[in-house]
């Protein structure tokens, strides 16, 4: 395998790094798009389009976040 090549030693390395991780966040609240939100969001007269069947909607960006820059 071409990664067992190129990162012959990757779990030692691991093993020498730092434990300690910072938790990561872009800023964004999503939602899941379920039928149920879909068939809410075209009842309050919200411009979705009519082919959307599933995804997730971005609600809400924090200010000052990653997502927001």
């Amino acid at each position: 395998m071409l990664c067992d090549y190129v990162f012959p030693n990757f779990f030692s390395l691991l093993e020498n790094t730092e434990r300690e991780c910072k938790r990561r966040h872009i800023g964004v609240t999503v939602l899941t798009l379920t039928t149920e939100l879909i068939t809410e969001l075209q009842l309050r007269g919200t411009e979705l389009p009519p082919n959307v069947k599933h995804g997730v909607l971005v609600w809400k960006v924090v200010l000052g976040s990653p997502a927001h820059w």
